[in-house]
């Protein structure tokens, strides 16, 4: 899997995220409780895209470099981020990037793409 992620300076929840997958037209996988929240899954033909709202996300968990571009950017500290899974088929970067797309035009956040490579 290649990966990107994006960051948001809102504290956004399980709930919401899995709302928001949903509206846009994917699907929602519940997890067993002892593994966590659920994922998002979005699809189109053979091409996907796996989302995940990171629990507990912790501003520890972001690189430097990136931390430091949020704040420039934003002007505050991330408070919420989607660890998102492109799958290899053909067409799946193009769903991902519609993704990151709408959730950062939504949700006023941050991609960072430097892991898809």
């Amino acid at each position: 899997m290649i990966e990107a992620s994006v960051i948001f300076p809102g504290d956004h929840g399980p709930e919401e995220f899995r709302e928001f997958i949903v509206r846009q037209g994917g699907q929602w996988v519940e997890n067993p409780p002892n593994l966590g929240p659920g994922y998002g899954v979005m699809q189109k033909g053979d091409a996907a895209v796996y989302v995940t709202l990171i629990p507990g996300f912790v501003i520890e968990m972001c690189e430097e470099e990136q931390l430091a571009t949020f704040r420039r950017t934003v002007g505050m500290d991330p408070r919420s981020r989607v660890a998102i899974e492109i799958a290899h088929s053909p067409g799946s970067r193009e769903v991902a990037e519609e993704f990151v797309s709408r959730i950062t035009s939504e949700w006023n956040g941050l991609a960072d793409w430097s892991l898809a490579r």
